[in-house]
């Protein structure tokens, strides 16, 4: 048996394209139904990456919330609607 390598997911650069990129993996998660929630804390960017979430959770038909614990922003996930 021949074992492949492993692919190589290049890690994004800036702040806000490596959250967008958490998100979309938290969406997905849900969608497929591989989660029923999704909660996604320290974020680099979290309150600019909200307004795209809103976005994409909304496509996906995923419910999102955030909740604000003094300077911290949690984004979640979920359930599907």
């Amino acid at each position: 048996m021949e074992l492949q390598r492993p692919a190589i997911i290049p890690r994004p650069v800036d702040a806000l394209t490596a959250d967008t990129a958490e998100v979309d993996a938290a969406i997905e998660l849900v969608r497929r139904g591989a989660a029923v929630r999704v909660r996604l804390a320290s974020l680099r960017d979290a309150r600019t990456v909200a307004e795209i979430a809103i976005v994409h959770a909304q496509r996906a038909g995923v419910a999102f919330s955030t909740q604000r614990d003094g300077p911290s922003l949690t984004l979640t996930f979920g359930p599907r609607d």
